[in-house]
């Protein structure tokens, strides 16, 4: 499908970050990618208030 096609070349190449209200990252666990690394598993501080922050998008 042309929406399947144009979805993975968008969320998983260009790779545009995500605006998330939640916990506060600590650091980031998990790294993906060689070309273009992205995070895929945070720590957060579940002790802190929620606030708006910028996370890298999940694969599509």
């Amino acid at each position: 499908m042309v929406s399947l096609q144009i979805g993975k070349k968008y969320f998983n190449l260009l790779a545009p970050p995500c605006f998330t209200y939640d916990y506060p990252i600590k650091e980031c666990v998990l790294h993906q990618g060689m070309i273009r690394r992205k995070c895929v598993e945070y720590e957060v501080d579940f002790w802190a208030l929620p606030t708006w922050q910028w996370r890298d998008n999940k694969l599509y």
